[in-house]
């Protein structure tokens, strides 16, 4: 019951795959009427209307976007040709076909971006909702599930009545145990905690 519309919803998110956003723009076509429905009952804060205007607005300009954020290159090999119509040819055929190629590269994570590094999120505010709804979801289950048996690492019988907030602590520091640490900006931080501390820091 927990994964019920699940699938109904990622159908409503393969629309927003920058392929599926080019190829609509390219062919002009038109969404079906209940696209989107179902990203709407999942985040209520999301308009559904203006969702599908700025889907719309958004894949009309989507190339463009790209270009400007650098993902095209202008120029994928610095070999001369003596030849200045086979240059031209080539220099033609070559963008067209490494525009193809980086298409096929660009993923939900550089929309984002777009959306982020542009400033586009007061313009298409609802269409940022679905690309970071989209950008966060877990791929899978096995982080949390991960974290559960920690719980069985940290929370042995020995250490049956250790408190909430120091157990979220524990498993925090043993779940991120890879994140590398800044001991003394750590130290300073728990100085300054307190007054007590602050004062031992002055005396020494």
């Amino acid at each position: 019951m927990r994964f019920k519309g699940s699938r109904e919803i990622l159908k409503d998110l393969c629309f927003l795959s920058p392929q599926r956003m080019i190829e609509f723009s390219n062919n002009n076509k038109t969404l079906p009427i209940d696209a989107f429905q179902n990203i709407s009952q999942w985040i209520p804060s999301i308009d559904l209307s203006l969702l599908k205007v700025e889907y719309i607005t958004f894949s009309n300009n989507l190339s463009e976007l790209l270009e400007g954020l650098g993902l095209y290159p202008d120029k994928l090999h610095n070999d001369k040709i003596d030849v200045e119509s086979d240059v031209s040819s080539v220099t033609t055929s070559s963008s067209n076909e490494d525009k193809e190629v980086m298409k096929g590269k660009v993923n939900s994570l550089n929309v984002l971006e777009i959306l982020s590094s542009f400033g586009l999120t007061a313009a298409f505010p609802n269409l940022y909702l679905a690309y970071k709804s989209l950008c966060t979801l877990p791929a899978s289950s096995a982080t949390a599930e991960r974290s559960f048996s920690v719980v069985k690492l940290v929370k042995t019988r020995l250490l049956s009545t250790i408190g909430q907030s120091r157990l979220e602590s524990l498993l925090i520091l043993s779940c991120e145990k890879d994140v590398p640490i800044n001991f003394e900006k750590v130290i300073d931080t728990f100085g300054n905690s307190s007054e007590l501390l602050k004062k031992k820091l002055i005396f020494k």
